[in-house]
């Protein structure tokens, strides 16, 4: 029996072209939440009285755009993943940054969600005002904040779309 080399990354969730990799692809593709779909001036009016209707306990950004859009609109952002690429070019540091108490600093290969990245979000969501700068990628990252955020939560990522946990 010969066994595969370990990983650099222990690996929670990884995908890679298998058997399987179509099935999870397309399920992942289904929209999770509710997507916002106006012009930017209207869409964040409406993000805003979301906020204030529900007044969620937590607000997590995924995304180098969502977070700058809700940083650049006032509203008060506890936990932010992003990876400094917008649209793969790559964006100020300091844009970000300074809004934030504490930044944690991980590596999440592209299609993977590493243990340490899994651990590091969930340790966030129990801390106010943090930034996670991602070495790699940041996208499926928003699964573990849907999943290990507490109730009354907002999750806002991709070109905003929006998830409650109530």
């Amino acid at each position: 029996m010969i066994l595969p080399k370990k990983s650099k990354y222990e690996r929670i969730f990884y995908l890679n072209r298998v058997s399987n990799f179509r099935s999870i692809r397309k399920r992942l593709k289904k929209l999770i939440g509710m997507a916002i779909f106006r012009y930017p001036n209207e869409t964040f009016d409406h993000i805003k009285e979301i906020v204030s209707l529900l007044n969620p306990k937590t607000i997590v950004t995924v995304g180098d755009f969502v977070t700058k859009s809700f940083l650049k609109e006032k509203i008060k952002v506890n936990v932010a993943i992003f990876d400094l690429f917008l649209e793969n070019k790559q964006v100020e540091e300091s844009y970000n940054l300074n809004f934030f108490k504490e930044v944690f600093k991980i590596k999440n290969p592209r299609g993977t969600i590493t243990k340490n990245s899994y651990l590091t979000v969930k340790e966030a969501l129990k801390k106010d005002s943090v930034a996670i700068l991602v070495d790699g990628e940041e996208d499926l990252l928003a699964l573990v904040a849907i999943l290990e955020s507490d109730e009354n939560s907002l999750i806002a990522f991709g070109y905003l779309i929006l998830v409650l946990n109530l």
